[in-house]
């Protein structure tokens, strides 16, 4: 299976850490790189069982991949 492995940064343990300690954070920073048409009002709101991310934001994900 060793001529499958394409990297897909398993081994990236800094990430992985990162993102395991503070998630929300994490995905905040990720979100900074991308282009949003309105900023997002605040990043997490969780109300078990329910999560909404980036409430208030606006983004069009096929600009983005362009």
């Amino acid at each position: 299976m060793s001529e499958f492995n394409i990297g897909l940064g398993n081994n990236d343990t800094k990430t992985r850490k990162d993102a395991s300690s503070d998630f929300v954070s994490f995905w905040e920073k990720q979100a900074k790189s991308l282009r949003w048409f309105s900023p997002w009002e605040k990043t997490l709101d969780w109300n078990p069982p329910f999560a909404k991310w980036f409430v208030g934001g606006t983004i069009n994900a096929s600009y983005n991949t362009l």
